[in-house]
């Protein structure tokens, strides 16, 4: 099993913006983790408080997004390391077992992953 590290979710807002676009400058060369959370009935708040909470920063971790849908569905997350190696590096550490094993009591089953590269990517 495989689990991102967490930091903090993050709005977009004018405040954040310009952090958000200067992650994706090398996003090219960047290795995403995009995943779906699905929380146990009652536990959605808990789980984003969980989230929000940990400070961990994963070397090579470039950034790190929560999306709460405004159909009310799954969170959706989405991880950036600047390469696969530092993703890799990062997934076998026994801290991010920890770390997902936490997670796992949020949730109703395991998140499902999707690994790989952007293809195209433009700063805005």
């Amino acid at each position: 099993v495989v689990y991102p590290s967490v930091t903090k979710s993050c709005a977009i807002t004018s405040s954040t913006s310009k952090t958000f676009r200067n992650h994706f400058i090398n996003a090219a060369e960047s290795y995403i983790k995009e995943f779906n959370l699905k929380p146990k009935k009652g536990k959605k708040e808990e789980l984003i408080n969980h989230l929000k909470n940990d400070e961990e920063k994963p070397e090579g971790g470039v950034a790190w997004y929560v999306l709460d849908p405004d159909n009310n569905g799954d969170l959706v997350a989405i991880a950036i390391f600047k390469d696969k190696e530092s993703y890799l590096v990062n997934a076998e550490r026994p801290e991010q077992h920890e770390n997902f094993m936490k997670m796992m009591g949020f949730l109703d089953e395991e998140p499902t992953w999707n690994d790989g590269n952007f293809v195209i990517g433009e700063n805005l």
